[in-house]
């Protein structure tokens, strides 16, 4: 089975950070946050989800339901951001990867390491019971209830190399993940055409079937990491404005 590469994990992290409504929620892998999904996260018995009931309710219907561990399972597992599907498209325990916790996914990595003077873009940052992921740049997208701003998925900065902000914190470790392929040479990865990914194919489909691109949604059109992305930020405001 090809792995996904750290720069494709990476990139849609910072897609959900950007374009979706998220809340935190303990055991969800990108539930839609429907009114049933949200009953059924909170009666939960073997975790106390009724504390987060409130920041679920102000995305209802509107966004998804992760953890920390969880965000970077349901990428792993395939997440597409389809609100019409029960874990919004991804497969549960699927792609070779089990469901584990945070402390268990710090274990599962290798190179582990408490310098982080080295870290690299797609590695896994961990603390005790919590875990994230190094975007570069100083950068960690995280999912918490931490700051309380608005809990749920987040970009924050990463002590340890020095960075601080109203949203910083220090880890204890780093490692690599064992279900991704690492790039050096993230510049040429970013700026190469690449393959459009399952989560984007709606949003290029669209511009496809009005005449903006040719080709086909599974198809390399030549478009950048970055375009991929607004292309979808624009998808998603045509959507909102129903005009789609």
């Amino acid at each position: 089975m090809k792995k996904m590469t750290n720069i494709e994990f990476v990139n849609i992290l910072k897609d959900i950070e950007s374009q979706f409504k998220t809340s935190y929620m303990l055991g969800c892998f990108g539930w839609p946050a429907t009114d049933g999904m949200i009953k059924r996260a909170v009666s939960r018995k073997d975790v106390n989800n009724m504390k987060y009931k409130q920041g679920a309710e102000t995305i209802k219907n509107e966004g998804f339901m992760f953890d920390c561990v969880c965000l970077i399972k349901s990428i792993l597992w395939g997440w597409t951001g389809d609100f019409s599907k029960t874990y919004g498209g991804a497969v549960y325990a699927s792609k070779g990867v089990n469901d584990i916790g945070a402390d268990q996914m710090i274990k599962e990595c290798y190179n582990v390491s408490t310098d982080f003077n080295n870290i690299q873009i797609g590695c896994a940052v961990w603390l005790p019971g919590h875990i994230g992921v190094y975007i570069g740049d100083g950068q960690v997208i995280e999912c918490t209830p931490k700051w309380c701003v608005s809990p749920g998925v987040k970009k924050t900065y990463l002590k340890n190399l020095g960075f601080d902000g109203s949203m910083s914190r220090s880890w204890t470790k780093w490692g690599f993940l064992p279900y991704l392929q690492y790039i050096d040479d993230v510049e040429k990865i970013e700026n190469e055409n690449v393959e459009i990914p399952t989560y984007a194919q709606d949003a290029i489909q669209f511009f496809v079937d009005n005449h903006y691109l040719k080709g086909n949604g599974q198809a390399n059109y030549g478009l950048s990491n970055d375009m991929i992305r607004i292309l979808c930020i624009f998808y998603r405001m045509f959507k909102d404005k129903g005009m789609i």
